[in-house]
């Protein structure tokens, strides 16, 4: 009897979606740039008050982030820890 390795399959079906998200997300992001340019141009939106919005939620989300990354709340992050408390 032969034996099948059905992870492989698994594997590269993964790869496909993920590729597939990517692709679907540089589709995406430029259609809604062009939006959003189209609907400042016909000053359907502020512009000052986009940036600052746009702005808002980058610094929110780049607090989330730092702050995930910086606290041991992950695998690696208590490993990048033990490894810098050993250093010092």
């Amino acid at each position: 009897m032969e034996e099948t390795n059905d992870a492989e399959p698994m594997v590269e079906q993964e790869k496909v979606d993920e590729e597939r998200l990517f692709g679907i997300l540089r589709l995406v992001f430029p259609l809604v740039l062009i939006v959003l340019v189209a609907l400042i141009a016909t000053g359907v939106v502020d512009a000052d008050r986009l940036a600052a919005a746009v702005t808002s939620v980058l610094a929110i989300i780049g607090l989330v982030v730092a702050w995930w990354k910086d606290n041991n709340m992950t695998l690696m992050a208590i490993i990048r820890h033990a490894v810098w408390k050993e250093e010092k």
